[in-house]
């Protein structure tokens, strides 16, 4: 009997440190404020296709493409609204998550610093994404 009340005791604890773990882990999610700067775009503000990219801007594969993205939205300027989003892989990419915020402080200048911060750290990938490249840019 005295192994069964045990277990039973043991059985508790564990579910009681479960809730706690779930609710202290709902309750210390960070909250992100209400960014004010708009969402950059190229293209058409209203266009009838939104083509979304989500790029690193570290990543060697990213840069290749964007010239080839950015042709296309010029070319199908009328219909077509380009945003990038971004995704930076930390775990091969050390400089790609702070090139994301110095992009997003760029874009609280304007949407144009906000490309023109996108090239230039494309183009610097080789060595321009550590903290002096990106005050630099």
């Amino acid at each position: 009997m005295k192994k069964r009340g045990t277990a039973k005791w043991i059985f508790l604890a564990i579910i009681l440190i479960g809730i706690l773990w779930i609710v202290w882990s709902v309750a210390t999610k960070p909250e992100y404020p209400y960014i004010d700067s708009p969402q950059p775009f190229l293209g058409n503000e209203n266009g009838s296709i939104l083509l979304v990219e989500y790029a690193d801007l570290q990543c060697p594969s990213c840069a290749y493409y964007q010239p080839t993205i950015k042709s296309a939205v010029e070319r199908f300027n009328a219909s077509v609204r380009y945003e990038m989003k971004h995704y930076p892989i930390t775990q091969i990419h050390s400089f790609a998550y702070n090139a994301a915020r110095a992009a997003e402080c760029a874009n609280d200048q304007g949407m144009d610093k906000f490309w023109e911060f996108v090239d230039q750290a494309y183009t610097n990938q080789d060595g321009g994404l550590n903290n002096k490249g990106l005050k630099r840019i």
